[in-house]
C-alpha cells in the first residue's frame, strides 16, 4: 500500500496467482486498480471498465478543481445562500459530518484554504505566516455549512473551501465495488492509489503490512473479508494539517485504519496520524474500527486487532 506520500506500506501475498486479471485507471490524482478472478476476459474488462466509468463521473461530480461539480458549486456560494446538490455529493457530506463529528473535528473537508497555505508554501520558508493561518482558521469549519433536507445545503460563513480528498476518492471505490457485485464479479479487489484496498465481496484477501522505512520488516498479517484497509504517512519534509489550529503534527510516521467503509478509512487514516494515541484507542472501540500505528519513535500500536 502506497500512503499519500506514496511511501510502501503494504503489499499483496499471491496476486499473480490467485487473479491473474489486472485493470488500470487514472483518476482523482490517482491510479484506481482492479484485480478480478474470472473465466471470461473480455466480461471481467468491460465490468472493469463500467466501474471505471462510474468513478469518473464521481469525479466530475465530487472534486473542487472541477468548476461544474457539487463541490465548487459549494465553494462559490455567498453567505446564507442555498443550494441544491445531486445525491452523492449529499451521502458524501452526510458521512463527512459524522466523522468531523466523532473526530471533535480533526478529519474536516472544508479546510480547504489551510491546505493550500501548505501546498503553496515557498520552499525556503518553514511555515507560512501566522496571520495567513489564522486568516484561513476563519472560514473553516464544516459546521459553516448546514445540511437541508431534500439534498439543500445552506453557507453561514462569508465563504468555504471544502476538499473531499481520501474520503471522496473511498467514495468512489465503494460505488465501484458495488457495480462490480452487480456485474457479478465478487472475487478480486479493488485499490485507490494503493492506499486503500477494499476486497470484493467474495474475497478474503491476505496482505501484509510493512515498516514505512523498512520495507523488509513486516508488522502484520490479516485477510480482509468485509473491511477496507487504508494508510497514511510522512517523509521528511512532509506534514499533516491539524485543521483546528492550522499547524502541522508529527507524533506518528504511520496509521492504518481498518473499517468497513472506504471512505471512512481513507479518512480515519489520516485523522488517526493527528489525534492522540488515547483518543484513537477510545475511537476504535466505540465505532468497531482497528488501527495499526507506527510512532515517531518507531514504536508499533495495534488497535482492534
Amino acid at each position: 500500500m502506497k500512503t499519500k506520500n506514496n511511501s510502501k506500506h503494504t503489499s499483496y501475498i499471491s496476486s499473480v496467482e490467485k487473479h491473474p486479471l489486472r485493470f488500470a485507471h487514472k483518476a482523482m490524482n490517482t491510479i484506481y486498480e482492479i484485480w478480478i478472478g474470472h473465466d471470461n476476459t473480455t466480461y471481467a474488462e468491460q465490468a472493469a471498465e463500467a466501474a471505471f466509468a462510474e468513478i469518473d463521473r464521481l469525479e466530475i461530480e465530487l472534486s473542487r478543481f472541477n468548476s461544474n461539480s457539487d463541490i465548487s458549486r459549494i465553494n462559490a456560494l455567498k453567505q446564507y445562500e442555498t443550494i441544491t446538490l445531486g445525491n452523492d455529493c449529499y451521502q458524501c457530506l452526510k458521512q463527512c459530518y459524522s466523522l468531523y463529528q466523532q473526530t471533535k473535528g480533526i478529519f474536516d473537508i472544508s479546510a480547504g484554504f489551510i491546505i493550500d497555505l501548505w501546498k503553496k508554501l515557498p520552499h525556503d520558508q518553514e511555515y507560512p505566516p501566522a496571520e495567513k493561518i489564522a486568516s484561513a482558521l476563519e472560514f473553516t469549519g464544516l459546521p459553516w455549512l448546514h445540511l437541508l433536507d431534500n439534498f439543500q445545503v445552506q453557507l453561514m460563513s462569508e465563504r468555504i473551501s471544502l476538499d473531499l480528498g481520501g474520503y471522496g476518492k473511498g467514495y468512489a471505490l465503494k460505488v465501484a465495488a458495488n457495480l462490480l457485485d452487480d456485474w457479478d464479479i465478487s472475487d478480486g479487489i479493488i485499490s485507490a492509489g494503493m492506499s486503500t484496498i477494499m476486497p470484493l465481496s467474495d474475497s478474503n484477501w491476505p496482505i501484509e503490512i510493512s515498516h514505512p522505512c523498512r520495507e523488509q520488516d513486516v508488522l502484520l498479517q490479516l485477510d480482509l473479508s468485509g473491511k477496507t484497509i487504508s494508510g497514511s504517512g510522512i517523509q521528511k519534509g512532509q506534514h499533516i494539517i491539524d485543521p483546528r489550529n492550522g499547524y502541522p503534527v508529527q507524533s506518528l510516521s504511520a496509521a492504518w485504519a481498518i473499517a468497513a467503509d472506504p471512505g471512512i478509512s481513507d479518512a480515519l487514516s489520516t485523522a488517526f496520524m493527528i489525534m492522540p494515541v488515547a483518543e484513537i484507542k477510545q475511537y476504535c472501540s466505540a465505532f468497531d474500527v482497528s488501527a495499526i500505528l507506527v510512532t515517531s519513535g518507531d514504536e508499533i500500536i495495534k488497535f482492534g486487532l
